[in-house]
């Protein structure tokens, strides 16, 4: 019973931790981001690819060949000779092999490839290098559309307030002229207009809800979240002006 009670404390502990929100800067979005991009972990992987490689082409450095061979392993063998006469006890005696190993040593220094060496080695040293640049702009790719994504969604998130505001005073606009002409004190075409601005704002409301959602599942694939896990972003748009010093 204990058990049982441990075990359902563990699950809704889990669950509660799976459903808190999870506070996200901008930073730790570019670090996720980098962490889980495929195109940029396979760029790194390129770049330790081609170091090998360049290690491999240096051939006009000595190549040094070391072998060793062991010829007998020592033994202890035991020889029983019978007595020489009944009832004596026999003799043993023993014999021993010492191990003996034979080594040698080969130094292989070329001399002349006709460049063919140098420019193997050239060829690595320019294949590292694009890796390494390839690698550079995956890096500079990632850290640009995780950035992307995260401002793009405070820039519809404050547009959708702003659209939800506006849906606030067109809503209330119309219940008041709606009121005002159950009392004959506006037109009838005050009022279809009042409720022509009310209806055409909420399909402004639904796209933007809908671009923000698809922007959130967009960010948490590019980041590595599960779908569900709710994300709260944290850091808000701002402007600082830039005073440039004219020369």
């Amino acid at each position: 019973m204990k058990r049982a009670l441990l075990i359902l404390l563990l699950l809704g502990n889990l669950g509660l931790a799976q459903t808190v929100p999870m506070d996200l800067t901008v930073d730790q979005a570019i670090k996720l981001a980098l962490a889980n991009n495929t195109a940029y972990q396979v760029s790194q992987q390129e770049v330790k690819q081609y170091r090998y490689r360049l290690m491999q082409n240096f051939g006009f450095l000595p190549d040094v060949t070391l072998q060793g061979s062991k010829i007998l392993d020592e033994k202890l063998m035991t020889i029983e000779i019978p007595a020489f006469y009944p009832g004596a006890e026999p003799t043993r005696a023993t014999l021993r092999f010492q191990k003996t190993y034979a080594f040698s040593i080969q130094v292989v220094q070329p001399v002349f490839t006709g460049g063919k060496i140098f420019f193997n080695y050239k060829n690595a040293e320019l294949d590292l290098r694009l890796a390494k640049e390839k690698e550079k702009n995956s890096q500079a790719d990632t850290i640009l559309n995780a950035r992307k994504m995260f401002y793009n969604i405070q820039i519809l998130q404050e547009l959708l307030k702003a659209h939800q505001e506006a849906f606030s005073l067109a809503e209330s606009n119309y219940n008041n002229v709606k009121k005002s002409f159950d009392l004959g004190m506006v037109s009838k075409y005050d009022l279809l207009r009042s409720e022509l601005a009310f209806s055409a704002i909420r399909p402004d409301v639904l796209r933007v809800e809908n671009l923000l959602e698809t922007s959130f599942l967009g960010l948490k694939l590019m980041i590595g979240l599960p779908a569900s896990r709710e994300v709260r972003l944290q850091g808000e748009l701002g402007y600082q002006p830039v005073q440039l010093e004219l020369v």
